[in-house]
């Protein structure tokens, strides 16, 4: 049986859920979980055990089970998804819900097994840049910085 459930650092509060939030999940404030469910990116809130919010949908994330990562200050928030012999980072501003894709980062044949190439992104601490791993044009195993450009 599988049993989705949440627990504190300290070990209280172990808490059943009825709701499986799939995907690479990542907490946002609180007892709010970003995940996906229902082929949507949503947020889950594990105190009231309900879904409060829909984050951009299948046109923006074309895969909502992918990897994601919260900057730290919540401003912005990325998902991965792959593409052929690539990985395509999708940022959704939160405040204006302004969509910024980047280039794709090439990964090759790089997609399972022992020397798999994980495509998480990493924030820096400010949160306008991320990294992300990728093949260089040399075939070497590189670390890629993708910065996000102000407007105005």
């Amino acid at each position: 049986m599988n049993v989705p459930f949440t627990v504190r650092p300290d070990g209280s509060e172990l808490t059943a859920h009825t709701t499986f939030i799939g995907g690479h999940p990542e907490w946002e404030w609180g007892s709010r979980i970003i995940g996906s469910l229902d082929e949507q990116q949503v947020i889950y809130d594990t105190a009231t055990r309900q879904i409060v919010e829909k984050l951009g949908g299948a046109e923006v994330f074309p895969n909502p089970g992918g990897d994601i990562a919260l900057a730290p200050d919540g401003r912005w928030f990325v998902n991965s998804h792959r593409s052929g012999e690539h990985n395509h980072y999708t940022f959704l501003e939160r405040r204006t819900g302004r969509i910024v894709r980047s280039p794709p980062v090439f990964l090759g044949q790089w997609k399972s097994g022992d020397l798999r190439l994980d495509p998480a992104p990493c924030w820096n601490r400010s949160g306008d840049a991320l990294v992300v791993p990728g093949i260089a044009a040399d075939g070497t195993r590189q670390m890629f910085v993708l910065e996000l450009v102000p407007t105005g």
